[in-house]
């Protein structure tokens, strides 16, 4: 089911998404803008009554894998971020000092949780502040509690309407639901999310006052220096792709999608970024096509794993096993979003992992990461009338801005995981770490001082 759903959202949220890159009038722009938002709300529905649809049936898993608490909190936050800045409201993400970066849990179904507990406290926020913070609560040997906390200012909320909070296709009352819309399936999945990996959502709220909601989660601690290393060995493919790329104008990708819509979303998206892209139906002809080519032809491989003939599994289990191709990057791109498919997908030998419809943003930050390529996502922007007093150069200026802030924020925590041998020679153990806080708080003005700082001992 998730998959023939899936698909199909792909293709309108894509050719919305691309329409909008182009020349349109004022009204074409906003009845785009409209479709495109409207297919967003539609997939969040359809992905609540389907994550509701398994947690009734006893088939909703949760996994138990190796990650970054700053990775999850950065998607947090690039998703949550402009729904809140849409509305003026001061949004604040918190990590205490003593919290461990690097723990084994389930990092989709924890962000699914944050992301609703964050985009529910803007909904119901009209003006002030809203904050997401991580406290560490115990730490036992290699076994820690982490706090999650979102609080607001927003409506609040009476006791009757906390007691029913909780309840499947419940909100706090009929307005409610008529004036902030929603199912009232966010809230219900995330406590079972929560209970599943082991805790529980509370909640303390007054009547314009705000919310506040909790809860504790058990985590253990992964093992950073494989992951250190795994990072290490990622980074060197990296540096070997673009090595094997440099005599090429431009890095080619081949894409295997047997959706004729989803292919020319995708191409497009891949075009966008000046890439050569070359389009196959399954994986026979993946398969085929890169024998025929050989492992200098492309670059990496976007590989759909539903595809008739023979799926992507098949496929990169065929390439794996011929030694030319051990170092290809192969990105799986899938409608099948249940628990474990991730871990399948890398066990199989494929790099990263992408779920459909294809967030353009994530897309591009995979592509960047194993092409070794710089990509920015430039949000559209509607046309604009002319203006003799300035007043739409200036409102462009503004828009561009925020779109290179948004760019910034994204990429700094890469660039400086990747410059830290470097800064370390000019920074000292407390410098780095008070760096990395004011990097992971997202305190650049802070980070900037500091490095400065570092600049000027360094040239007297």
């Amino acid at each position: 089911m998730s998959h023939e759903i899936r698909t199909p959202m792909s293709a309108v949220i894509g050719m919305a998404y691309l329409a909008l890159r182009t020349e349109l009038t004022a009204k074409q722009h906003d009845y785009i803008s409209k479709i495109h938002r409207a297919a967003l709300t539609l997939l969040g529905i359809i992905n609540d009554i389907l994550d509701f649809s398994k947690i009734e049936a006893g088939r909703l898993e949760v996994e138990s894998i190796p990650f970054s608490l700053q990775d999850v909190l950065d998607n947090v936050n690039s998703v949550t971020a402009q729904r809140a800045a849409d509305k003026r409201l001061t949004y604040v993400i918190g990590v205490a000092p003593d919290v461990p970066r690097h723990l084994v849990g389930d990092p989709l179904r924890l962000g699914q949780v944050l992301i609703n507990l964050v985009n529910n406290a803007v909904k119901f926020t009209l003006e002030g502040k809203l904050e997401l913070r991580c406290d560490l609560r115990a730490r036992r040997g290699d076994k820690v509690t982490l706090r999650f906390t979102v609080s607001d200012t927003g409506i609040g909320m009476t006791p009757q309407q906390k007691s029913r909070l909780f309840r499947a296709f419940s909100q706090a009352n009929g307005s409610t639901t008529r004036q902030y819309g929603g199912t009232g399936l966010g809230l219900s999945i995330s406590q079972q999310l929560v209970r599943l990996m082991g805790g529980n959502i509370e909640v303390e709220s007054e009547v314009d006052h705000g919310s506040t909601f909790q809860f504790d989660l058990p985590f253990a601690l992964s093992d950073e220096t494989a992951l250190a290393a795994q990072a290490s060995a990622q980074h060197a493919a990296v540096g070997e792709l673009q090595l094997d790329a440099s005599p090429r104008r431009t890095a080619r990708v081949l894409l295997a999608e047997d959706s004729a819509d989803n292919q020319d979303v995708t191409r497009a998206l891949l075009e966008l970024q000046g890439l050569d892209v070359e389009v196959v139906g399954n994986g026979r002809e993946a398969v085929a096509r890169l024998m025929e080519a050989g492992p200098r032809a492309y670059d990496l491989v976007l590989m759909d794993l539903g595809m008739p003939e023979m799926d992507g599994h098949e496929a990169t289990r065929l390439l794996r096993v011929d030694s030319r191709f051990s170092e290809l990057p192969i990105i799986a791109v899938t409608s099948n979003a249940l628990a474990g498919m991730r871990a399948r997908c890398l066990e199989e030998g494929m790099q990263d992992y992408l779920t459909k419809p294809i967030d353009p943003q994530r897309l591009y930050s995979v592509l960047s990461r194993w092409l070794g390529m710089s990509m920015k996502v430039i949000p559209p922007v509607p046309p604009l009338a002319e203006s003799a007093d300035g007043a739409a150069d200036a409102r462009q200026a503004l828009l561009d801005l925020a779109g290179l802030l948004a760019d910034f924020s994204g990429e700094s925590m890469d660039y400086f995981e990747r410059a830290q041998v470097s800064l370390a020679t000019m920074l000292s153990p407390p410098e780095m770490g008070r760096l990395r806080h004011h990097m992971e708080q997202y305190e650049f003005q802070a980070a900037g001082k500091l490095l400065a700082e570092a600049i000027k001992r360094q040239e007297t």
